[in-house]
């Protein structure tokens, strides 16, 4: 993950976190709510929280996936104006590549494919074993066309399984007390309920 995104939506996500924490107090101890009432305003200040923090998660995942298909464009994709023989080249390359079983198949065709000057099947083979994780293969390509900072940036955008729980918590805004059931949280339809007092 880039670390200077992460840090600004650290950031964002503390001061939305600060601000709620200050709404909650204020609301706990304010004498105009009765402690439904005061239930109910609470519900109201975590919906409206959660709706910010959705919006800065969803703006972190476009802006994350944005940058990732530009890079991997940039690093893997057709050049721009490729005529109709180097995309036919290009996707014929990139079936060749996807029959690459490991990475000593693939840095042995990325070698043959640098030393002919095939550059488009260079391209794929690289497209391939990044996408299979075979950093060696990757790395090779991008020192050899001058690449090493486009692929070092890509390679910082989070991706994977665990990405997506590491920003469901980042972005996550806690329930208070006065809202938990036994099982702790309760459902966006039951918060809703609760923030128009029928609950």
């Amino acid at each position: 993950m880039p670390s200077a995104q992460l840090d600004d939506a650290k950031k964002a996500m503390s001061a939305i976190r600060a601000e709620f924490t200050s709404e909650v107090a204020r609301i706990r101890t304010s004498n105009l709510y009765s402690d439904g009432g005061r239930r109910a305003e609470i519900a109201k200040a975590l919906i409206k929280t959660r709706a910010k923090a959705d919006a800065l998660k969803a703006n972190y995942s476009t802006d994350n996936e944005a940058k990732r298909a530009a890079l991997s464009s940039k690093m893997f994709g057709l050049p721009p104006g490729a005529d109709p023989a180097t995309v036919m080249s290009h996707r014929d390359a990139a079936d060749r590549a996807a029959q690459l079983a490991d990475s000593d198949q693939a840095a042995a065709t990325l070698k043959r494919a640098l030393e002919h000057g095939d550059t488009v099947l260079a391209r794929a083979v690289a497209s391939h074993a990044h996408g299979k994780r075979w950093h060696d293969v990757t790395q090779t390509y991008a020192q050899t066309v001058g690449k090493t900072a486009d692929l070092e940036a890509l390679d910082d955008i989070p991706s994977g399984g665990l990405t997506k729980t590491a920003v469901n918590i980042l972005f996550s805004v806690q329930t208070p007390m006065e809202l938990q059931t036994v099982r702790g949280g309760c459902s966006p339809g039951e918060l809703e309920l609760i923030a128009e007092g029928k609950a």
